[in-house]
């Protein structure tokens, strides 16, 4: 699968395999999330990369990403029940979206965690995954393609799935209590590991065994190299910047 280019300006990933578009945008987008004070420029930010993308017009769902594996399903009866009083439209509770519809961008917002994309060929379905520490050890990416799959009754081995840029190995340092979670799972010296007495936890790694446990073909899994820390040129980053960083945004529509 080759369906993704860098781009150093406001995207470090895009897909486009038609009729499915999204990506993952880079710190020169700006700051996408809404948490900062400077309301405005977000607002503007977000307008700048949808008009890349083509999809301006569709109304925007985002998760509201509480490091679960809440999985939300986006439909038309859905979308008036989620939409907020300033007109975005969130997903309460959850850190997945789903939906079989189109003009509709899902979105979610990050800085170290693991964006994750799923689609159909032929825009059957489209799917969108946060995943931190807390939800891939949950499996929230692997409940995310088992619930693509029973909406649109396919098989997981007919999904894409594309992983973004996201913290690596060796900048994630975890504690004894995270690591102690970790090590139960199966293979978990695949993405678990001890570099000077202090435990590292490789999140696409760990999401990738997941995914491929609930039934995706590894060849349709591509994992972007790039690392949220090492690149503070490229990305913002939790662990680099602390609380009130910017965050960059995952997108994923069908036209």
């Amino acid at each position: 699968m080759s369906t993704t280019k860098l781009n150093q300006q406001h995207w470090a990933l895009r897909i486009n395999p038609g009729p499915v578009v999204g990506g993952f945008t880079s710190r020169q987008a700006g700051n996408l999330r809404f948490h900062s004070a400077d309301q405005p420029a977000v607002a503007t930010a977000r307008h700048t990369v949808l008009a890349e993308l083509g999809v301006v017009s569709f109304p925007l769902v985002e998760t509201q990403q509480v490091h679960s594996d809440n999985v939300f399903v986006v439909t038309l009866s859905s979308l008036p029940e989620i939409k907020k009083s300033d007109g975005r439209y969130v997903a309460p509770a959850s850190d997945a979206l789903i939906t079989t519809m189109s003009e509709v961008t899902l979105s979610l917002y990050y800085a170290d965690c693991v964006p994750i994309l799923l689609w159909l060929p032929g825009g059957r379905g489209i799917g969108l995954v946060h995943a931190g520490w807390r939800g891939s050890l949950q499996n929230v990416a692997g409940n995310t393609l088992s619930a693509l799959c029973q909406l649109t009754n396919t098989s997981p081995a007919e999904l894409h799935v594309i992983l973004g840029p996201s913290i690596c190995r060796d900048c994630y340092e975890v504690g004894p209590e995270v690591a102690e979670q970790a090590a139960i799972l199966s293979n978990a010296e695949d993405f678990l590991s001890q570099q000077d007495g202090h435990w590292h936890l490789d999140l696409k790694s760990l999401n990738r065994r997941l995914l491929i446990e609930a039934g995706i073909a590894p060849e349709r899994i591509e994992i972007s190299s790039l690392c949220t820390r090492c690149q503070p040129d490229l990305f913002f980053s939790y662990r680099a910047e602390g609380p009130g960083c910017g965050e960059m945004g995952a997108f994923i529509a069908i036209l």
